[in-house]
């Protein structure tokens, strides 16, 4: 006979009771599985993911100084990269340094600095580049992405990859998009106008910094080279001179 009255009271009381007991000790085990998890996670979190910014500076920097110290030669301070000509990423060999050689010959010959299909550019295409009275060359590292080379005459005319000739003889014959240069500007032979030169290069399109070498070369030996960092898409370089 099934129990009535108090019995069946005292009896439900006990099942909520044991039904209570239940849920409470799985919602703890719950708990301590999710601490658990965001304990490993809290730890092992640091050894993942992309760094900040400022961390990879910081790491750039410390590989920098070790270098630097190796070359015998300081390296800048922060200040200084973003305002000047410096070898600040590193990102060319020293054997690979367009205008290592300033008595090299003419661009064809890969001899005075890099030259055509040399290595760094990959651009060349075995096409020798113009020299003549008076030429301007850029490279940069990584070779990807777009950099484009500007150069103003004393007459005001600008080349770059948008106008390629003008009236006083000016051409540029090399316009890289993608490969890390070179990209040149020259003034035939007989050609070139008297007076000062204005170049740089601005970062027309990628991501990430960019070690970018300017190039002066007179009748096809270079007497001019700057190295410069450029950091993030639109920076450009200081506005050099150059008087023929």
């Amino acid at each position: 006979m099934p129990p009535t009255g108090p019995e069946q009271e005292k009896s439900n009381r006990k099942k909520r009771a044991a039904l209570i007991a239940g849920i409470s000790v799985l919602v703890l085990l719950l708990a301590l599985g999710l601490a658990l998890l965001l304990l490993r996670g809290g730890g092992g979190g640091g050894g993942g993911g992309a760094p900040s910014p400022g961390e990879g500076e910081a790491q750039t920097t410390e590989s920098e100084d070790e270098e630097q110290e190796e070359e015998g030669s300081p390296t800048p301070p922060p200040e200084q990269a973003e305002a000047g000509e410096i070898p600040a990423l590193l990102f060319f060999d020293e054997h690979e340094t367009p205008g290592a050689a300033a008595e090299g010959g003419d661009g064809g010959t890969g001899m005075g600095g890099i030259g055509v299909g040399a290595g760094i550019g990959g651009g060349g295409g075995g096409r020798p580049l113009g020299t003549g009275d008076v030429s301007f060359r850029l490279y940069w590292r990584p070779p990807i992405h777009d950099v484009d080379l500007h150069v103003i005459d004393p007459n005001g005319h600008r080349l770059w990859f948008d106008v390629k000739t003008c009236p006083c003889g000016g051409i540029l014959d090399r316009d890289d998009r993608t490969s890390g240069g070179p990209e040149n500007i020259y003034w035939p032979t007989g050609q070139g106008p008297r007076g000062t030169y204005t170049y740089y290069a601005h970062y027309y399109e990628g991501f990430g910094d960019k070690e970018a070498i300017l190039e002066v070369r007179k009748k096809g030996k270079v007497i001019k080279t700057h190295r410069n960092v450029l950091r993030g898409v639109g920076s450009i370089t200081p506005r050099y001179t150059y008087t023929h």
